[in-house]
């Protein structure tokens, strides 16, 4: 799931009682204290219901600038808000092409490849979207050799 930079003072009176963890890089969880600004580097937050719970979401933190999502790891990469979710089913989703750009850094782990299988199915928009970024980001992707379909 996403959550606006702007909106994470929302995240703990939304889950009362839950443990929220920060994932500070390069790995490491911590509590996140509500009232706590996080550190701009720190951009997924773990969620569950209690101590001995299992993990039931990670939020990715997005920065915003006005109506524009900016890219965490690359901020020549940006887009209107509107663009970060779609409706499948509906279910409010990811953007799958912003998902998969996230998985088409290199070298990625089996389960990235595995969801990249998937880039063929996206629309040509999409795809077009996805591969301008990624040979932008990560021009020896093997994600690329997907989107020249």
């Amino acid at each position: 799931m996403l959550v606006l930079e702007r909106d994470l003072e929302h995240v703990h009176a939304l889950l009362p009682g839950w443990v929220i963890m920060a994932a500070d890089p390069p790995g490491t969880l911590r509590h996140w204290i509500e009232g706590e600004t996080l550190p701009e580097r720190t951009r997924d937050i773990w969620c569950r219901p209690s101590t001995s719970g299992v993990w039931r979401f990670q939020l990715m933190v997005i920065r915003t600038e006005g109506d524009r999502w900016i890219f965490p790891r690359d901020s020549r990469i940006t887009g209107e808000i509107a663009e970060l979710s779609d409706v499948r089913e509906g279910i409010p989703i990811i953007a799958p092409e912003f998902q998969l750009l996230y998985k088409s850094r290199v070298p990625h782990r089996s389960k990235d490849a595995n969801d990249l299988r998937m880039i063929p199915r996206l629309s040509q928009r999409r795809q077009a979207w996805l591969r301008e970024r990624v040979e932008l980001l990560y021009p020896d992707s093997p994600a690329l050799a997907l989107l020249q379909n």
